[in-house]
């Protein structure tokens, strides 16, 4: 697929979602009542929710800017403290693709939903996020949703921080071996991405395992509301909101990965990693 049919999938999946949200929010509860989240101070319900997602927005992309930098330090961190018996080269790939696909963006978004129901049990951030009339009205869902859905910008903000660094090391080629390790004891050799190693350790709680804990979360959360079926359903196609919230990020992302890369490269070399 071309880098141009690419983009214009995403705009589309972006343009179409908003859409989406858009006639969803006009058919939602009127914007009537106080405000929902202590620093959004501006009453009415609606309000309150749009600009949140514009700050998913924004927290998206500066967790970009952000993690693009510390690809450097995830490297340094895998290579001074792990690699102590491991071989180290970078891949020369012929042709790299730069391009990234949309699911992509569901892993930030996962580990971020999911470090929100993680917190938001929490009374003391309860406290921070939601205003008293949030979190007494008979009329909102439950304290514990509201304060999952609340902290999105930041856990959002954390999701790109941690996986961008991760995606820039596997679009570098810099790979391990553990050869020093197992060359004298009679088992195989296995080389592996850096990036794919951080997947890993990221595979259990940013994968579908965290949107079945948010399904079930929800529907929990839920029961006892008291509202309209499209409201209701707002609720559970966030995980799908917010990866078309974030698409922004993506897209800057690809614009920065390239230069990213090429920087690694020479963190690399200094480190004293050489090509294969």
């Amino acid at each position: 697929m071309s880098k141009s049919i690419n983009k214009i999938i995403k705009i589309l999946f972006c343009v179409i979602t908003y859409l989406f949200f858009a006639v969803l929010m006009s058919f939602a509860s009127s914007n009537t009542g106080d405000a929902l989240f202590t620093y959004i101070p501006i009453p009415g319900a609606v309000t309150g929710v749009l600009i949140l997602f514009i700050l998913v927005i924004i927290s998206a992309l500066l967790g970009v800017i952000v993690g693009t930098l510390l690809s450097d330090l995830f490297l340094t961190i895998h290579y001074k403290f792990l690699g102590k018996k491991l071989d180290y080269n970078i891949q020369e790939i012929p042709n790299p693709n730069y391009e990234t696909k949309i699911m992509s963006a569901l892993f930030p978004t996962l580990l971020g939903i999911s470090l929100g129901i993680t917190i938001c049990k929490n009374s003391t951030m309860q406290n921070l996020i939601l205003t008293e009339f949030a979190r007494t009205s008979p009329d909102m869902f439950s304290t514990d949703l509201m304060t999952s859905i609340g902290v999105l910008p930041i856990t959002i903000f954390l999701g790109y921080l941690i996986f961008v660094p991760i995606w820039v090391i596997m679009k570098s080629g810099i790979v391990f071996s553990n050869k020093p390790k197992v060359e004298k004891k009679g088992l195989p050799v296995e080389t592996m991405s850096i990036g794919t190693w951080f997947i890993y350790l990221l595979k259990g709680y940013a994968g579908f395992g965290a949107l079945t804990g948010f399904i079930s979360f929800t529907a929990d959360a839920l029961v006892d509301a008291t509202t309209d079926p499209l409201s209701l359903a707002l609720f559970y196609i966030i995980p799908l909101l917010v990866l078309a919230f974030t698409m922004p990020a993506l897209l800057l992302y690809e614009q920065l990965q390239k230069g990213r890369v090429q920087s690694l490269h020479e963190t690399a070399r200094k480190l004293g990693i050489s090509n294969s």
